[in-house]
C-alpha cells in the first residue's frame, strides 16, 4: 500500500466507492480504529441499510454514540495534500470563535476497506436544512428571506474578518439549523472548500460551480 492509500490494479487506480463505504460502516468494530465510532452504530433506512448522503466529494453517514450524533465523511477521491489541508483547517476551527464552523477530526487511519485504511472526517452531526430548502420553504415570507439575507451577509463578513474563505458558498454547502421556535437560528458551512491563511501558496484542488465562483463584495 502506498502512503496516499492508492492501490493500482493493472491500469486502474482503486479508491472506495459509496457502496464500499456503506458495507464497511455496517461493521464498525471491524472497520474503524476510533473507539467512539467502534462503539457506535450507523443510522439506517427503514430497509435496514446505512443512511448515506453522497455528493461529488464525499459520502456522509450519521453515527450514534452513547452521548451524541456523529457525522462520518468518507472521501470519494484522493485529494493532493489532503492531510495537510484538513489538519490546518481543523486547528483553525478548534480555536476560532465563529458560530458557523463545526470542530472536526481528520483521521488518517479512518476506515478499513479490503485490507487498506482510508482517511475520514469525524465531526459533530448538525441537523438542519440546506440553503435552497430554506428558501423553498419560505418563498412566501418576506421576513424570513430578509432575515436570511442579513445572516448571510453577517456570516461572510465574519469569515472575512477571521482571515478565511469558503470558496464555494453554493446552496448544498450551507446548512441552517433551527431553534424550537422554527426561526433561523444559526448557519453552518461545509469545510470541503475552505481556504485558510496557511500555507499561503496553497491552491484549491476542487472545481466549484461557475455561477458562484466570483461574487461581488457584500
Amino acid at each position: 500500500m502506498t502512503t496516499d492509500h492508492l492501490r493500482e490494479t493493472g491500469k486502474r487506480i482503486y479508491w472506495p466507492s459509496p457502496q464500499d463505504y456503506s458495507e464497511a460502516v455496517q461493521t464498525p468494530r471491524a472497520s474503524f480504529a476510533d473507539e467512539e465510532l467502534r462503539a457506535g452504530a450507523v443510522e439506517t433506512t427503514p430497509l435496514g441499510l446505512p443512511r448515506c448522503m453522497s455528493g461529488n466529494f464525499a459520502s456522509v453517514f450519521c453515527f450514534r454514540s452513547q452521548t451524541r450524533k456523529i457525522a462520518v465523511r468518507c472521501f470519494l477521491h484522493n485529494v493532493p495534500d489532503q492531510q495537510t489541508r484538513y489538519s490546518a483547517i481543523s486547528k483553525y476551527v478548534l480555536s476560532d470563535d465563529l458560530p458557523y464552523t463545526v470542530p472536526f477530526e481528520y483521521l488518517e487511519k479512518g476506515v478499513l476497506i479490503s485490507g487498506d485504511w482510508y482517511p475520514i472526517l469525524k465531526m459533530e452531526w448538525v441537523d438542519g436544512v440546506t440553503l435552497n430548502q430554506f428558501i423553498s420553504e419560505n418563498l412566501s415570507s418576506n421576513a424570513a428571506l430578509k432575515l436570511l439575507a442579513s445572516y448571510f451577509k453577517q456570516m461572510t463578513l465574519e469569515l472575512r474578518r477571521g482571515g478565511i474563505a469558503h470558496g464555494d458558498l453554493q446552496h448544498d454547502n450551507i446548512l441552517f439549523s433551527r431553534g424550537l421556535s422554527s426561526q433561523l437560528a444559526s448557519t453552518e458551512v461545509s469545510i470541503d472548500r475552505f481556504n485558510w491563511p496557511y500555507p499561503a501558496t496553497s491552491t484549491s484542488t476542487l472545481v466549484i460551480y461557475p455561477n458562484v465562483s466570483s461574487s461581488p463584495a457584500l
